[in-house]
């Protein structure tokens, strides 16, 4: 059903180490533009990491991205014989997900600037790191 194997282990870590180093960056140098491109280059990261999830390739990091999918998606489904409708249908509910998941987190990051500021990032840190270690927890028997 799900499939993400060793090497996510060190791009959780690297991401988690990212996240970190920008939040440092922003508490002792709040007006440098490298919080926002070490920001920068962990969305990148992160947009190259990918699941399989019953045959469907996920990526993890732009709503842009995430609506072309779905769009693919449907012109697959729309062509006879390009991939099977359950497929489709399974890639069109996981990136349904996706999207939701997205407006909700824009909506809550809406929420949580003005008590927070841009230090809601540890929300992202500790979320990063749940992530890498349930994932090192669910890969420790292989």
């Amino acid at each position: 059903f799900y499939s993400l194997k060793a090497p996510y282990g060190r791009l959780f870590v690297s991401g988690v180490a990212m996240l970190c180093a920008a939040l440092v960056v922003h508490t002792y140098h709040p007006n440098s533009l490298y919080y926002y491109y070490i920001l920068t280059a962990f969305c990148g990261m992160q947009s190259a990491m990918g699941a399989k999830i019953k045959g469907s390739i996920i990526r993890t990091c732009y709503m842009s991205g995430c609506l072309a999918d779905i769009g693919a998606t449907l012109g697959k489904m729309l062509r006879a014989g390009k991939m099977d409708r359950s497929t489709g249908l399974t890639s069109l509910k996981l990136l349904s997900y996706s999207l939701g998941s997205y407006m909700a987190g824009a909506l809550l990051a809406a929420l949580l600037f003005p008590a927070m500021g841009n230090f809601n990032i540890v929300l992202n840190i500790v979320g990063f790191a749940t992530l890498g270690l349930l994932h090192a927890w669910c890969n420790s028997g292989d």
